[in-house]
């Protein structure tokens, strides 16, 4: 995250473990490997608690409100927050690395996400929506606030309070796809 993907070398990485080379190399036995495993270990819970959710029972806007105040606190952590920071900014030099996190992580959160909003939908919590556009509306602005916040937001003179915006977002998305009273 410090350098970038493309910066870091395995020499680097041993380094900052405090091990050989050579025993980064016996795990992982590339960068990708590395980034993949990495990936793995910080949006593991994440994706784990998203299918949890989507699977859950109970009202799917309490689900949704609870997944999204999930992945924002998630995002939080550098270590996680990071990566999507670290994904737009390495795309364009390692496309398999980025459709492969896409179909991984990203494709797996937003069908999950979907899923409770057609939950909602059917059980007439929300109004009909296209659930996909609608699972991009309600974590894109989210993910959004992760990058700005591990970049340029470094450097704001007055920062966004993250629990405000988080709040204001899930009550504007929610009350927007809510089904009409009858």
């Amino acid at each position: 995250m410090e350098r970038g993907f493309a910066a870091t070398r395995l020499e680097d990485v041993a380094v900052a473990a405090g091990v050989a080379k050579g025993t980064v190399v016996v795990y992982f036995p590339s960068k990708e490997a590395l980034f993949r495993a990495v990936v793995h270990q910080s949006i593991g819970p994440l994706l784990a608690k998203t299918e949890e959710l989507r699977d859950g029972s109970g009202s799917p806007r309490l689900r949704l409100a609870e997944l999204v105040r999930f992945i924002a606190t998630s995002l939080r952590d550098p270590r996680v927050g990071g990566i999507p920071k670290l994904m737009v900014s390495e795309v364009g030099n390692f496309p398999d690395m980025a459709c492969s996190f896409h179909g991984d992580v990203c494709q797996r959160s937003l069908q999950a996400q979907a899923e409770i909003i057609r939950q909602g939908i059917a059980c007439g919590e929300f109004r009909p929506v296209d659930p996909i556009l609608a699972a991009h509306l309600v974590t894109d602005p989210i993910i959004m606030q992760a990058i700005w916040r591990n970049s340029l937001g470094r450097y704001e003179c007055d920062p966004v309070d993250p629990d405000a915006y988080l709040e204001t977002h899930l009550d504007t998305f929610l009350r927007g796809i809510a089904a009409a009273p009858t």
